[in-house]
């Protein structure tokens, strides 16, 4: 059909239902109860990746940023081209409702800190989007898995990602001071001489207005 990636899996949609197929080793799905695509229309997802689609996957995870494509250089990002086609060959673009796309997320990625980007087709321009993250999802196979939720209000380029858990960077500043730093030392060092100082003058003056007032009394 036109319009369909090379290499995309594809569904007839024939309901207004959940339209769900296996992409690779994923499942992905998109909510049509609200019947916002007709019967005849074909749900069409492309999962990216640097092995099959080497081009492709340069040309969007390119317009990331640095930290997203460490992600996809340890797995941890996936690029999605998704599309709903007409029978004629046009693609919905932007949606006349939002509508709900359904990712299975993979087994070793952590379940909290699951984050979702819009890659524009035609400029270097990226969104983040909200993701809602879905456990004990049952698939048609029985399967039961945990699936990210993300609300689309057009199609076009995704990334579904694992967020920074492992490499969020910990607080671990020693305020003590290092070896062969005496900086912060001498500084400390410093202070006490001085509030020392300050200290021994107090007890002195003290001294000498005792010893004043002991000798005015022996006068009287």
């Amino acid at each position: 059909m036109t319009g369909i990636s090379s290499g995309a899996t594809t569904a007839e949609i024939t309901t207004n239902e959940m339209i769900i197929m296996k992409v690779e080793d994923t499942w992905i799905a998109i909510d049509n109860i609200e019947g916002v695509f007709k019967n005849g229309d074909t749900f069409s997802v492309t999962l990216l990746n640097s092995t099959n689609n080497r081009e492709e996957w340069d040309k969007y995870v390119e317009k990331l940023d640095d930290d997203l494509r460490e992600y996809a250089d340890h797995d941890k990002l996936w690029v999605f081209l998704i599309d709903v086609i007409k029978p004629n060959g046009e693609k919905y673009t932007t949606l006349p409702q939002s509508i709900d796309w359904y990712i299975q997320l993979g087994n070793d990625w952590g379940k909290d800190d699951i984050h979702a980007v819009f890659i524009s087709e035609s400029t270097d321009a990226t969104e983040q989007l909200m993701v809602e993250t879905i456990p004990d999802y049952v698939l048609p196979d029985g399967t039961v898995t945990t699936m990210a939720k993300v609300t689309l209000n057009h199609f076009s380029t995704y990334a579904i990602y694992q967020g920074a858990e492992a490499s969020v960077e910990t607080d671990n500043t020693d305020n003590s001071p290092a070896t062969g730093d005496t900086s912060n030392l001498q500084i400390w060092m410093l202070l006490a001489a001085v509030s020392c100082g300050a200290m021994c003058l107090t007890m002195a003056y003290e001294r000498k207005m005792r010893k004043e007032l002991k000798s005015r009394k022996d006068r009287k």
